[in-house]
Formats: C-alpha cells, sequence, structure tokens
C-alpha cells in the first residue's frame, strides 16, 4: 500500500507548522539555530502536523473545541524571543 497521496499536503503542513511556530517564536528558527534545531522545536513542529494532519477541517461536528497539542505552548515559551521593539 502507498500513501503518497500524502506527501503533497504533508509537505504543506511542515510549511504552515513551521510558519505558525515561527510567528509564535518572533524569529526564523534556521536563522537562530544554522548548527542545528533543538529536539524540543522540531518535536514541537511534529505535534503542530500531526494536529493539522487529524484536523483537517475548518469545523468539527460533534467535538469540543480542544487547545493545541499538549507542550507546543510550552515549547514555544521556552524558546520564544520575549523582547520587544518600537520599530
Amino acid at each position: 500500500m502507498s500513501f503518497d497521496t500524502d506527501d503533497a499536503l504533508i509537505t504543506r503542513l511542515i510549511g504552515v507548522a513551521s510558519d505558525w511556530l515561527e510567528r509564535q517564536l518572533g524569529y526564523q528558527i534556521a536563522d537562530r539555530y544554522p548548527d542545528g534545531v533543538p529536539p524540543a522545536i522540531d518535536h514541537a513542529v511534529l505535534l503542530m502536523i500531526a494536529h493539522y494532519y487529524e484536523n483537517r477541517e475548518g469545523a468539527l461536528v460533534g467535538v469540543n473545541a480542544q487547545t493545541l497539542p499538549f507542550g507546543v505552548i510550552d515549547i514555544v515559551n521556552d524558546y520564544r524571543d520575549w523582547s520587544w521593539s518600537n520599530g
């Protein structure tokens, strides 16, 4: 059995998850960690990909609201750039 039909979707979800995470962190991951991304950040991206893959619809019927997968916000908070600038 081949799962090639999901390759394009998963590739897109990698970009979506990375983009979301970088916006939350306040920096580009590759720029901050050119010699290797911390495992926790990699794991946060994987959690987001799995979440997006399992929840593809804009609305779910018969399902209660859910928060982000366990640990993603904690990882973001641990690695976030907390500096603010005025311009």
